[in-house]
C-alpha cells in the first residue's frame, strides 16, 4: 500500500493543511505494438511498496507536487508470456535500473475543472523525460480515483526496441503508458 500525504496550501495561507491518503489500488500498464501484433505488460499495487510524502501547492488552477515519486519495480511487470516479459525486463535494463520512477510534478485544470492534465517525469533506465498526461479524477465519498494514459517513445530513454526472428518481428518505439490510482482519504 502507498501512503500519500498531501498538504494543501491556499493562496492566503502560509502553512499547509495536511490530508492523509492511502493508495489502496495502483496499476501501471505498458501497451506495446509489434509489426504483427500487440501486447500489454502490467503491474499492480501489491508489488509497489513506496511511501509518498507530497506537498501540494495550489494557486488558482494548478496543484504543484514536491518529490511525489512512485517507484515501480521493473521486474514486477508481467507481459503474459514468459519470453515477452523477459524481453521487456531486458529492454528496460532492469538489472542496472530496477525501477520505473513516476514523479508527479503538477496537476492542472485547463478549460474546465474536469479537464485535467498531469505533468509527470518518467525515469526509465536512468533517463528522465517530462510528459503531460491527460487525466481523469473522480471522487466518491472519501475515495479518489485517478487515471491517465499517454504515448511515450522508447528512444526518449535511449532504449533499443527488441526484435525476434532475425529482425522479422520488431517492437515499435512508441508505446502507451497508462496508470490507475485509487486513494482513500483518512
Amino acid at each position: 500500500m502507498l501512503l500519500l500525504v498531501i498538504g494543501l496550501i491556499s493562496p492566503n495561507s502560509e502553512k499547509p493543511d495536511i490530508h492523509y491518503f492511502i493508495i489502496d489500488q495502483a496499476e501501471f500498464k505498458v501497451h506495446c505494438k509489434t509489426n504483427i501484433n500487440s501486447f500489454t505488460c502490467s503491474t499492480s499495487a501489491d508489488k509497489i511498496s513506496d511511501t509518498l510524502k507530497v506537498y501540494v501547492y495550489k494557486d488558482q488552477s494548478i496543484a504543484r507536487f514536491n518529490k511525489a515519486d512512485i517507484q515501480v519495480p521493473i521486474r514486477s511487470f508481467n507481459c503474459g508470456i514468459n519470453q515477452l516479459t523477459k524481453d521487456f525486463h531486458e529492454t528496460l535494463d532492469s538489472d542496472k535500473y530496477p525501477y520505473l520512477i513516476v514523479r508527479i510534478n503538477s496537476i492542472k485544470a485547463n478549460r474546465t475543472p474536469e479537464d485535467l492534465t498531469a505533468e509527470i517525469t518518467l525515469n526509465i533506465a536512468g533517463q528522465n523525460k517530462k510528459y503531460t498526461f491527460p487525466i481523469e479524477l473522480a471522487k466518491e465519498s472519501n475515495q479518489y480515483n485517478c487515471e491517465g494514459s499517454n504515448t511515450i517513445s522508447l528512444n526518449d530513454f535511449r532504449l533499443d526496441t527488441p526484435d525476434r526472428f532475425f529482425g522479422m518481428v520488431k517492437v515499435k518505439e512508441e508505446v502507451s503508458l497508462s496508470f490507475q490510482l485509487s486513494a482513500v482519504e483518512m
